[in-house]
């Protein structure tokens, strides 16, 4: 089964376990405010089609290559992603999800990181029943790839003031 039809399911399973969490999930509610200033959803979503843009005008395989590993860690950046995965899970399991899923690390006063989050998730896509999803995850996702793009990106950038804060 393609792993579109396993993410289906998660999501059916959990709106049949707790139709208002399952809700609660997919607003992503945080509080008050405008949703688009409290989740990195809308941009990463917005962010897709101007990526095509780039990839697709990029002259050589180089470039293409330095946006895609640029999509590929923007992909696995997105906290929301992993919120919304691992609250759908927690929903089959029987329990209420959180938009604050990963919120801290539980010993120290730091925000956890994307590899930390992405166990947790993979934990709780496990816990509950949903493995195919885990092993795709486990199969496509590469820290060392990912930490090492990113990273170099953003000293790259900064180094070049483009980053403006």
């Amino acid at each position: 089964m393609p792993i579109i039809d396993h993410i289906k399911n998660l999501f059916e399973n959990a709106k049949g376990k707790d139709e208002f969490e399952f809700i609660s999930t997919l607003i992503n509610y945080r509080g008050m405010g405008d949703a688009k200033g409290t989740s990195n959803l809308y941009e990463w979503f917005d962010a897709i089609s101007e990526y095509e843009v780039l990839y697709n005008g990029a002259q050589t395989q180089e470039k293409k290559t330095r946006i895609g590993l640029l999509l590929y860690s923007a992909f696995f950046e997105s906290s929301d992603l992993y919120n919304i995965l691992g609250s759908l899970a927690r929903i089959q399991l029987g329990y209420k999800a959180s938009s604050y899923l990963f919120f801290k690390h539980e010993r120290s006063n730091r925000w956890l990181g994307i590899g930390e989050k992405f166990s947790m998730v993979q934990e709780l896509l496990m816990d509950s029943g949903n493995n195919d999803i885990q092993k795709f995850f486990e199969n496509i996702f590469v820290v060392e790839l990912r930490n090492s793009f990113i990273h170099s990106f953003i000293l790259l950038h900064f180094t070049r003031g483009i980053y403006y804060y």
